[in-house]
């Protein structure tokens, strides 16, 4: 397996053009291309939160994403765009653990389409530390370079390698795709968010792996009217629509299409309902502030135990004016 760092500029286009399948990259996030339009803001918003008040999981998440375990080694000169600043306590090698690592496909023009990956990659490109101008690795896993436009689009298709809708569930055309990660481009689905929050606690993700699983749960989800998005402006009305949802996914019949190729709530990863976990730990977790929380002081909302009739030793407090969590503390 070739390890090549291909950063796309006018000096280096010729790097790129040399790659071939199953070849690790490293390329700067701003110049890889989404293959969807659309992702959940709050799950980047809970990782910028985070990332702000917890500098071990930027650096774990770092080591995870360069396929060498979630576990890093820091002090208080690792700095997260130097990659010599700090170790990964797994492997020091790229790819180490290649499961971890996010995808890529080569098409047209020697571009790189991301097919794994837009979340961690937009979280990356949001923050102020990172940003889009970060190296990243990605797997490459096919070379569809020969395709011209439409075709590499229609094969992508047929992959499963594109989700080619919005946030309505309405189709879209592929010129809709941004041309780059992030909030600023990539525009917010609030149902993939509640998939998100959801997840390890009423579902599991699929095994064997399926592309866009969180998409297609979300897709069912709103097509049922008393399920629709409320207006989620507090952490109640998260928690209420949440719990709407949970209700739904557990009474479904074994036989109810979720997937795209007629698998059940079983198959797409439905927990039972003595497995599942209880909501209100998106909010006060031990008594911190969990995911939920996280997310939506990003958007200027107060969220903390308290407001669970829980006590907690730590509540988010939100002082920047922008509504950004760089003034994120404890209190």
């Amino acid at each position: 397996m070739i390890r090549l760092t291909a950063l796309l500029t006018l000096g280096v286009m010729a790097t790129i053009n040399c790659l071939h399948a199953d070849e690790i990259a490293e390329v700067s996030i701003d110049l890889l291309h989404p293959t969807q339009a659309f992702i959940a803001h709050d799950q980047v918003n809970y990782k910028l939160g985070r990332y702000r008040i917890d500098r071990q999981k930027l650096f774990d998440d770092l080591c995870e994403t360069w396929g060498q375990g979630d576990d890093a080694i820091i002090n208080d000169n690792s700095r997260s765009t130097d990659r010599s600043s700090f170790r990964c306590t797994l492997s020091d090698q790229t790819g180490f653990r290649l499961q971890d690592m996010k995808t890529a496909v080569r098409g047209p023009q020697g571009r790189l389409y991301l097919t794994d990956g837009h979340h961690t990659f937009s979280t990356f490109a949001d923050f102020e530390e990172t940003g889009p101008g970060l190296i990243v690795p990605v797997v490459i896993t096919h070379d569809r370079s020969d395709l011209d436009e439409a075709a590499f689009w229609q094969w992508l298709q047929d992959n499963d390698l594109t989700w080619l809708y919005d946030a309505d569930g309405q189709m879209i055309a592929t010129a809709d795709i941004p041309a780059r990660l992030g909030r600023d481009s990539l525009a917010d689905d609030a149902y993939r968010a509640a998939l998100y929050f959801l997840r390890e606690r009423v579902w599991n993700r699929p095994q064997p792996a399926m592309p866009f699983a969180e998409f297609y749960w979300a897709q069912h989800i709103r097509s049922h009217p008393h399920l629709q998005q409320p207006d989620l402006q507090s952490a109640q009305s998260w928690l209420r629509w949440l719990e709407r949802i949970t209700g739904h996914m557990l009474a479904l019949p074994a036989d109810t299409v979720i997937g795209p190729n007629g698998e059940g709530p079983d198959a797409m990863g439905r927990m039972s309902a003595e497995e599942v976990r209880a909501l209100d730990s998106l909010v006060c977790d031990h008594g911190e502030p969990g995911r939920l929380a996280l997310a939506l002081a990003a958007r200027g909302i107060p969220a903390t135990c308290h407001a669970l009739g829980q006590h907690a030793e730590h509540s988010i407090v939100l002082s920047a004016p922008d509504n950004d969590v760089t003034g994120l503390s404890w209190h």
